[in-house]
């Protein structure tokens, strides 16, 4: 799995950290199977650079609402 070989087989480079509003290509893309009725105003996301040996490999990764969220804005 890609989490292993990152935090045992590599370097953490530089980290990155970002609040998504709706118009960022990345928000629309982790929104884009949720209801509407439960997009949040904003998502946090982070950007970490690992180094496999001497090749880069930037990993993306976007925090979504919670479940509870999810589920109240669905059903109601």
């Amino acid at each position: 799995p890609l989490g292993d070989v990152l935090f045992t087989q590599s370097q953490r480079g530089q980290l990155q950290i970002a609040k998504l509003s709706p118009i960022h290509p990345l928000y629309r893309l982790a929104t884009a199977h949720i209801s509407s009725q439960a997009y949040p105003p904003s998502l946090w996301a982070r950007r970490s650079l690992f180094y496999l040996g001497r090749e880069p490999l930037w990993v993306t990764e976007v925090f979504l609402p919670t479940l509870q969220m999810l589920t109240d804005a669905t059903f109601t």
